[in-house]
């Protein structure tokens, strides 16, 4: 193999001058002759350069048709024993690929083995696989692990794949850190119509959102509480308050408001 990879690294020197756009064909030319499990031996050994990115490329698509998939899941898998960081990773990375030929079981194994890693990078391609393998007990794992780590993937993921009642007696809690945007309007969106009443918290803290909950709630307001909330808008952020006018089927109001924008 040595004089397998000499050659490539050759080919790589000389690339600019002699093989134009060819160079890759010519690499993974090579490459291929190469038995698999060595390859990927050498490959998690080698230190981060142009040859690692071309013996990662042809190893992912050889990955894509190789014989008996769950086997080199296995092999991949005994290869983390004593493993350092930036090996794990290449690992990691290699049994991800294989995944998409391989069973629910795997998906778990995969899960589990990355999930519960110290690495945060492991946590969030584990997440990437959850939906595959979800169960209600990864509701409150993952709401633990956001609480403690403040990354929005896990908070993110629960949302996509979870229930919000876990979330509920935690509400004001996360909303008091420095919450992105967008999480806050998909608790919104899971949580006022039947949760409504633990969104209080907003009326006074953030008035726009409270009011846009109250426009997907199953709850019936006043004319009073609606004209009272929609007024407490800031007028730099009144015209998102339109949109949940309409939804709460506010015409004369709406319309009265949007004669004073066009007029």
């Amino acid at each position: 193999m040595k004089e397998k990879i000499e050659y490539i690294e050759l080919l790589l020197y000389k690339k600019k001058d002699v093989f134009g756009g060819k160079h890759d064909i010519y690499i993974h030319s090579v490459l291929n002759t190469i038995n698999l499990d060595p390859l990927i031996t050498f490959y998690l050994k080698k230190e981060n350069s142009e040859i690692k990115r071309s013996l990662e490329s042809n190893i992912l698509k050889r990955l894509e048709f190789v014989d008996k998939p769950e086997l080199q899941y296995e092999k991949l898998f005994f290869r983390l024993n004593k493993a350092d960081y930036h090996t794990r990773q290449r690992i990691k990375n290699l049994q991800y690929s294989l995944l998409i030929r391989l069973s629910k079981t795997h998906y778990q194994d995969f899960f589990n083995t990355y999930f519960y890693s110290k690495y945060y990078y492991e946590n969030t391609i584990a997440l990437s696989v959850s939906d595959k393998i979800w169960s209600d007990d990864l509701n409150q794992q993952l709401l633990d692990k956001y609480l403690e780590k403040r990354q929005s993937k896990y908070l993110t993921t629960l949302l996509e794949n979870g229930k919000i009642d876990c979330i509920i007696p935690y509400l004001e809690r996360i909303f008091t850190v420095d919450l992105e945007n967008f999480l806050k309007m998909k608790i919104i969106n899971k949580a006022s119509p039947k949760y409504f009443k633990n969104l209080s918290f907003l009326k006074e803290r953030d008035p726009e959102k409270y009011f846009y909950a109250m426009s997907l709630s199953n709850k019936k307001f006043s004319q009073e509480e609606i004209t009272l909330c929609f007024n407490d808008i800031d007028t730099t952020i009144k015209h998102f308050g339109l949109m949940s006018l309409g939804r709460l089927k506010q015409w004369a109001f709406l319309k009265t408001e949007l004669d004073k924008n066009i007029s």
